[in-house]
């Protein structure tokens, strides 16, 4: 559910991008790649919290 992003699933995707091996003869992703795609998400969160779908918390 939105409502209950956690740190820990942040930690986890990162993750799954950096280790995350394709069927095809394409490599992983590098440290850009896997930046940009955390940037991505981080975009989602912040949309997320202006519509009011995620409580922002300092804690």
């Amino acid at each position: 559910m939105l409502g209950e992003l956690k740190h820990k699933f942040i930690l986890e995707f990162e993750n799954y991008i950096r280790t995350f091996k394709p069927k095809r003869n394409r490599t992983t992703c590098t440290n850009n790649c896997t930046m940009k795609q955390l940037e991505r998400l981080m975009k989602v969160v912040r949309l997320g919290v202006r519509l009011k779908w995620l409580i922002h918390s300092l804690t």
